[in-house]
């Protein structure tokens, strides 16, 4: 889902209204990489909480890119840049708790198949994601330069509401019906 990001987001950062030299981009791509960071981190403290550090970061990542699309209109854009790279320093937390997750949903016996099909969606996504991202970007450049991050963020709410349902509304795949590590059987009828 994220890889269209970085490319979309140079070529915002060094067209117009910002036109950004190359040292001022890595800067900014190196507080988010900083971002990654504070995510391992709140992954290591608030493992017990899966689904409620997923959504932390589904917001996080709206509320990153909201006001990175948002930031030419402000009386100063750099600083607000860095201030979404700041907001987004969690969102990369929901990606790698859903693969964890979705790991405790399968047997041990089933865990090549699940990560074989995660890399393949992944990898599948970036071919489609990539072009339509930039598509999206060139058309919407001339209403209004940040229009993509705009509808990025209802991208994000799409797997927000996804994530809450698996919470609250599939009883089954709660965490204490999960797969426990070291258990011998899998029973698949609570899946």
């Amino acid at each position: 889902m994220y890889q269209a990001l970085p490319g979309l987001i140079v070529t915002y950062l060094v067209g117009p209204p910002f036109c950004w030299s190359p040292t001022f981009v890595g800067f900014f791509q190196m507080a988010i990489a900083a971002g990654f960071f504070v995510s391992a981190m709140a992954i290591k403290v608030f493992s017990k909480y899966p689904y409620g550090l997923m959504t932390v970061g589904y917001i996080s990542g709206m509320g990153c890119i909201g006001l990175f699309g948002l930031s030419p209109y402000t009386p100063n854009r750099e600083v607000t840049v860095f201030i979404a790279a700041a907001i987004g320093c969690v969102q990369s937390t929901s990606s790698t708790l859903l693969r964890t997750v979705m790991s405790k949903m399968v047997g041990p016996e089933e865990q090549g198949s699940l990560f074989g099909l995660v890399s393949f969606v992944t990898n599948l996504s970036a071919v489609v994601f990539v072009p339509l991202w930039n598509f999206v970007y060139s058309s919407t450049l001339s209403i209004m330069p940040g229009m993509v991050f705009l509808i990025y963020i209802g991208v994000l709410l799409i797997c927000a509401v996804l994530t809450g349902f698996v919470k609250f509304k599939a009883p089954a795949m709660a965490e204490e019906n999960l797969v426990k590590e070291g258990k011998e059987e899998h029973d698949s009828t609570k899946l």
